[in-house]
């Protein structure tokens, strides 16, 4: 047999494994999205950073199960801050959440939350969303803004899993850390003419950022992102790639002397993605490119 022949017979077991788990995990997800689960919500801890989530409709599903796991692994809740991408998602937030949320829980508009930005975010946002097919990242990046203005923060994805007790975890880094933590990704995917045009090496040279669970001191991002460089940001932002968001927060990251998440702590990956069953141990998972793995974890 010929190396031709095992690449290939590797290449087909490889392809029907996928499927095979693929399919799995679809199964999971129609029956798991046949109801809603309870959160059983936790008391509030003020000392915690606050927790921001921005999701569109069709997320609202995996959010609440994020918020599920989350209270499970925890007896203290850090304040939520939950964030409707559209009147849709908004209206979706509240009928899977109710109406009897305990104080230090809030549900936000997006659009509510972009009118507390100065005017030049504001002008930034718009042009931003108003570009074309990857618009819609900008209102995630707003509630970044507006949330980090007021508070520490975590941004985290709806389709993050926590498997132990990470606002603990957290506590304990950030009393040691005062700078942007993030989790690192298993491949690059920045827009590399903005890269380029903000000019900070580290951001192509090292290892590349994932921004579904980030944490942010108060204010930190609007330091590194000024207005002025909104402003100059402009034309990018006017035809925006999918990989604006990212490469914006990796340009925080690294100017501001940002630090990694240990990968027990925070990971990203896609090594289980031929398995039945969840392989990475960490406290927190972010599904990125694997959404239906979520569906087999929850």
């Amino acid at each position: 047999m010929t190396r031709g022949d095992l690449n290939l017979i590797e290449r087909i077991y490889h392809s029907l494994s996928y499927r095979a788990v693929y399919n799995y995990c679809l199964f999971l997800k129609s029956v798991k999205t046949r109801y809603t689960p309870k959160i059983s919500w936790q008391p509030i801890d003020l000392s915690l950073p606050r927790f921001v989530s921005i999701v569109y409709d069709a997320d609202v599903p995996l959010l609440v199960r994020s918020l599920h796991h989350l209270m499970k692994w925890t007896d203290k809740s850090p304040q939520l801050w939950l964030v409707g991408d559209s009147d849709a998602a908004y209206v979706k937030l509240q009928s899977s959440l109710g109406n009897s949320l305990p104080n230090g829980v809030e549900l936000w508009h997006w659009q509510t939350l972009l009118q507390t930005l100065d005017i030049s975010y504001q002008n930034f946002i718009k042009t931003w969303e108003a570009s074309g097919k990857w618009g819609g990242y900008s209102r995630r990046f707003a509630v970044t803004l507006a949330a980090n203005s007021c508070a520490d923060i975590i941004m985290f994805d709806a389709d993050v899993l926590w498997y132990g007790n990470f606002p603990s975890s957290l506590q304990k880094l950030t009393q040691k850390e005062s700078n942007i933590l993030a989790g690192k990704d298993y491949d690059r995917a920045y827009d590399l003419e903005v890269a380029s045009f903000l000019g900070n090496p580290k951001i192509l040279e090292n290892e590349p950022l994932n921004c579904g669970i980030v944490y942010y001191p108060k204010s930190i991002l609007l330091n590194v992102v000024t207005p002025e460089l909104v402003m100059k940001l402009l034309p990018y932002a006017a035809r925006a790639t999918n990989h604006l968001e990212q490469t914006l927060v990796a340009y925080a990251f690294w100017q501001s002397r940002g630090q990694w998440f240990d990968s027990k702590i925070v990971a990203t990956t896609m090594v289980d993605r031929l398995s039945f069953q969840n392989q990475v141990q960490s406290l927190a998972r972010h599904y990125a490119g694997a959404k239906h793995l979520f569906w087999r974890d929850a």
